[in-house]
């Protein structure tokens, strides 16, 4: 059974017979380590005592086929890092879990043994697994020459030269991988494939005859994968914040463009809601306009980067492009938005600059892009399909500001048409919306959202329907409303907004 919460989906290709035929002449098996040796970069060290690990983490290593077509070999194998959470007593059965793109997966596990989270309460009765997808993090990460990968930065081509210069750079970066990735020729084997058959054989190692998927962002990509090519070891899947499959580019780009408009205007509704907004009183609106005024009045100043390294002086309208994307991917802090406007206005753009800071500041920073590109069919790649996609969006989008913005890159994670979309095409899920902002549900563990959705993966029955204040849920084959207006869906604490000022 599929639970389909916030932004949740399922619909796949399968995978050739022939790779999943050799997968199961290969016997798996986890290698268990000592969780001293591998300490995540991402997990947070204050108070814990590594010497005195809880009982109850457990942290190992999967050395799987590359190449899942051929045989496990000398030649052809790679080595996945894995941990997890494991109760003292009899676990309930086993819950997945992967957070999306090319983010630290086994640090969740961690974070539960030792405490630090709430996001899995409710499931630590079961055992909790958690991998590092292929070419990210211990023991085989992909590499690339910063240099080469920082030619994809920059502004959003609008002329033929400009694309031929951006397709050169594109083209230059996947060849740094090539060359400087290890075992030689991981970089054709980095994509979902090759993810899910990993799961498996972590299944097939743990001797689970079924698994719960819990996948987030570009987990839920990976989960769907799985679901689709091993319907017959589908528990309880819950996909948050879907990225979908079957979808174009070309009308991936009409969401990103619509969900850009939205944030924007969410951003204003959050303004005319609160009284500490410094905007509030010039009305609906304020918020793109004093954007676009910051922007015209650049270059200005950023006093904060004359003891940093980590930002660039003066500040240009190409770098509040890209500083304001940055704040409204994820959890966006309105709040910090509004004070970096009020300072850009007054001539400082400080805050501006943190928020570009340095994109490519070491190699984990951009793993995400070649998993994402093993699993995309370019299809028409000139400039002339890249253009109309571009126009496409934006003449559905009524705000000058969305045109202004989209003339640099910019890609926002899972708009919720997607996961309406494989809603629809899965006529036996549920699915969930939270009424708010924020790009994933199971990280707000407060919201009625992630505790409906960690009581379908204990239980398998579909939540009650129901559209309330923060949350809406739909039964199988019901109507679903259209998209709220960002104006009409509440803004603060209670739907999970950031807020780094209270």
């Amino acid at each position: 059974m599929l639970f389909i919460s916030i932004v949740f989906i399922w619909l796949v290709p399968l995978v050739s017979s022939q790779s999943r035929t050799i997968h199961h002449l290969h016997k798996p098996k986890i290698e268990w380590r000592d969780c001293r040796d591998q300490v995540p970069l991402t997990l947070d060290l204050t108070g814990l005592n590594l010497d005195n690990l809880p009982s109850t983490l457990y942290c190992g290593e999967i050395t799987v086929p590359m190449n899942y077509a051929e045989p496990i070999s000398a030649q052809n194998n790679i080595t996945v890092g894995l941990a997890m959470y494991r109760p003292e007593k009899e676990p309930k059965g086993i819950v997945f879990f992967n957070p999306g793109g090319s983010d630290e997966a086994t640090v969740f596990a961690r974070q539960v043994a030792f405490n630090q989270t709430e996001e899995f309460s409710g499931l630590t009765d079961f055992d909790l697994m958690m991998m590092d997808v292929r070419g990210t993090y211990h023991p085989n990460p992909l590499n690339v020459s910063l240099d080469r990968y920082s030619g994809l930065m920059g502004p959003y081509p609008i002329t033929q030269t400009e694309f031929d210069t951006l397709y050169k750079a594109s083209t230059d970066a996947i060849q740094s991988w090539t060359d400087l990735s290890y075992p030689p020729g991981i970089l054709e084997y980095v994509g979902t494939k090759e993810v899910i058959q990993d799961f498996e054989s972590i299944r097939r190692a743990l001797c689970y005859d079924t698994i719960n998927f819990i996948g987030a962002s570009y987990g839920s990509f990976r989960a769907a994968q799985y679901a689709a090519v091993y319907p017959n070891r589908v528990g309880n899947f819950a996909l948050d914040s879907v990225a979908p499959h079957g979808v174009s580019l070309f009308q991936e780009a009409q969401d990103q463009i619509a969900a850009a408009n939205r944030g924007l205007l969410r951003a204003d509704a959050y303004c005319q809601n609160n009284n500490s907004c410094p905007f509030k009183s010039q009305g609906k609106g304020s918020i793109p306009k004093k954007v676009l005024a910051a922007a015209q009045k650049t270059p200005l100043i950023a006093s904060y980067c004359i003891n940093s390294t980590n930002c660039t002086s003066p500040v240009t309208a190409s770098n509040i492009q890209v500083g304001l994307q940055n704040s409204l991917l994820g959890q966006p802090d309105f709040p910090t938005i509004f004070k970096a406007l009020e300072q850009a206005l007054q001539g400082d753009a400080s805050l501006f600059a943190i928020a570009t800071g340095d994109p490519i500041s070491d190699t984990q920073t951009v793993w995400s892009l070649p998993l994402l590109c093993s699993d995309y069919n370019l299809g028409n790649n000139t400039f002339e399909a890249f253009r109309s996609s571009l126009e496409a969006g934006l003449k559905a989008s009524p705000s000058n500001f969305i045109k202004w913005l989209y003339a640099s890159l910019i890609v926002l994670p899972a708009p919720t048409e997607w996961t309406r979309l494989v809603w629809e095409q899965n006529q036996e899920s549920g699915l969930l919306i939270r009424h708010g902002d924020d790009h994933v549900s199971i990280q707000l563990p407060s919201q009625p959202s992630s505790s409906i959705t960690k009581e379908f993966i204990r239980t398998g029955k579909l939540p009650a329907t129901r559209n309330e204040t923060l949350v809406s849920v739909y039964a199988p084959g019901m109507q679903v409303r259209p998209i709220a207006d960002p104006y009409d869906v509440p803004t603060g604490a209670i739907v999970g907004d950031v807020d780094s000022d209270s």
